[in-house]
């Protein structure tokens, strides 16, 4: 399914432009494709969606995702207000996922929604 940043460009979200596709596989998957990101990362059913067809990550997801990879921290906030004023995700589902993932997944979840 499509993932990380290229979840974010599908969404519209950030200024962020993939350098190449991000796609999660099962761990079984082959790795060998060029051109392309391959993430083997665990992900629960309520964390995948569809858009024009396609298995993408949730809106919260590929945010987590991408706070995981490291992706400076304006463009997370920028993603997550926007998501939010898009009516893509909302607070409560943004806290669900920063604490099912936690670290800093959930620090910068709650620093850019203002949760303590």
């Amino acid at each position: 399914m499509i993932s990380h940043e290229s979840a974010l460009s599908v969404y519209g979200l950030s200024d962020v432009l993939p350098t190449q596709p991000h796609v999660i596989i099962p761990r079984t998957g082959s790795r060998r494709h060029k051109g392309i990101r391959l993430h083997t990362n665990q992900i629960q059913k309520d964390e995948i969606t569809s858009r024009e067809g396609l298995p993408i990550t949730t809106p919260e997801r590929t945010i987590a995702d991408v706070i995981v990879s490291g992706l400076e921290f304006g463009f997370v906030k920028q993603a997550i207000e926007q998501a939010l004023n898009r009516g893509l995700t909302t607070k409560q589902k943004l806290i669900r996922q920063a604490e099912r993932r936690g670290g800093r997944v959930a620090e910068q979840i709650k620093q850019v929604i203002g949760v303590g």
